[in-house]
């Protein structure tokens, strides 16, 4: 029953992707795990570019975390950054990685993407910050988003990590993505 569920949810976060795309990023579904999903798409819903991501539903049923390559001109997946999308009328403006014993806060960059037909909004992880929150989402058992509301009221959106080291995996493996520096996921 559980793992029915489980399927069930994974299934209603690629319908909810698609939805989200709308007619622009239509991908394969190439690897599930979990709570976490990996598809390369010709044209990402909020950047228009061809992508490779894995991604996971909020709790809230409508934000995604998403580590996400873009291809360059030559065809290449560039370096993944990792961003948080919901509603437009959300600002996003932390993360905070956690397992039972420890935590990890990074700041998030608001960014708003001028090709998307989208109604959603974008933040994404500062440079320097990229490799640990990769490492973080593949590493901890939850992660929780800081955002603010229409009202500018605080609210947070936790979106599960299980699941996720196999999907960035996946990611680095067929999508050949590589962060600066040294191996991310052991």
């Amino acid at each position: 029953m559980k793992k029915t569920i489980i399927n069930l949810l994974l299934v209603g976060l690629f319908v909810f992707t698609g939805n989200l795309a709308s007619s622009q990023e239509e991908g394969l579904l190439n690897f599930q795990s979990k709570d976490w999903m990996v598809q390369e798409v010709e044209q990402h819903a909020l950047w228009g570019e061809a992508a490779c991501a894995a991604r996971t539903l909020g709790d809230d049923q409508v934000s995604i975390l998403e580590v996400v390559a873009f291809k360059d001109s030559n065809g290449e997946y560039t370096e993944p950054m990792v961003q948080v999308f919901g509603p437009m009328n959300e600002i996003f403006f932390t993360v905070t990685a956690e397992t039972r014993r420890a935590s990890e806060v990074f700041e998030l960059l608001p960014v708003y993407p001028v090709q998307s037909q989208s109604d959603m909004v974008s933040a994404v992880a500062q440079f320097d910050d990229r490799e640990a929150l990769v490492n973080a989402i593949a590493q901890k058992s939850s992660l929780t988003a800081n955002y603010f509301d229409a009202q500018g009221v605080v609210k947070q959106v936790t979106f599960s990590l299980r699941g996720s080291s196999n999907a960035v995996n996946y990611l680095f493996d067929e999508c050949a993505s590589q962060l600066m520096g040294d191996q991310v996921i052991d």
